[in-house]
């Protein structure tokens, strides 16, 4: 990885208030509203702030495909191409910003759960689960790098909308995932968002296939790099 050429999508990022407001904002708002719905008690708000952490996470990381589908349609990623950047440091610096925004958005809605909580929090579990979502996000920043590099830009918002809300529900977002179609449950527990959540509850008493969770999520996570790094190279408008 490029360690300057990161650093400075980083604090272009972070320049970027309008976005880290939007897309950290609306996470902390669903939360803080399901919660006054269904958070009468210490435990429905936990899993409510682990299931908005993980659409925070998704959310946060997905969004990158705006950013990288407006670089390529302005020449920027050709440019890219004619410079020393490898098409691994590349993908590992679009997925470290788009993890860096990831874990903003997480945060935030850890840190407005644990004052909702106050003395009921279990500080260690919710450290513990924050940090899985960061690692178990890697596949959907890689996720929203690949939807920028493919189609046009007017079509990014749209296309990522669709696997936002395709992965949301997969994993059990919105929906407890075994209150849906059997035939829907078994393909989801092949999709890397089922695993984040279920990772992401098991420090609050969830039972998880660990094995199972790291070698799906290794998977995806080596499968979308590949291809992350087969489209840099072409760098096709």
């Amino acid at each position: 990885m490029n360690a300057t050429y990161t650093i400075l999508e980083v604090r272009r990022l972070l320049r970027d208030r309008a976005a880290l407001v939007l897309t950290a904002g609306l996470p902390t708002g669903l939360f803080l509203l399901y919660n006054a719905m269904w958070g009468d008690d210490t435990g429905a708000t936990t899993s409510l702030m682990v299931m908005m952490g993980v659409f925070a996470g998704l959310a946060a990381t997905i969004s990158a495909g705006g950013r990288v589908s407006l670089e390529r349609h302005a020449g920027w990623t050709r440019q890219l191409r004619l410079s020393p950047l490898r098409p691994l440091s590349y993908a590992l610096s679009k997925s470290v910003v788009a993890l860096v925004l990831g874990m903003l958005a997480v945060t935030l809605v850890f840190v407005v759960g644990l004052a909702v909580q106050g003395g009921g929090a279990d500080l260690p579990a919710m450290v513990e689960s924050l940090l899985l979502l960061w690692l178990g996000s890697i596949p959907f920043a890689l996720i929203g790098v690949l939807l920028g590099q493919v189609g046009s830009a007017n079509a990014a918002q749209p296309r990522g909308m669709v696997v936002l809300l395709g992965s949301a529900f997969l994993g059990g977002v919105f929906v407890p995932i075994d209150q849906l179609p059997r035939g829907m449950e078994s393909v989801a527990q092949w999709y890397p968002s089922y695993w984040l959540n279920a990772l992401a509850q098991a420090p609050f008493g969830e039972s998880v296939d660990v094995v199972r969770a790291a070698v799906t999520l290794a998977a995806w996570t080596l499968l979308l790099a590949g291809l992350v790094r087969w489209r840099y190279g072409r760098a096709e408008r």
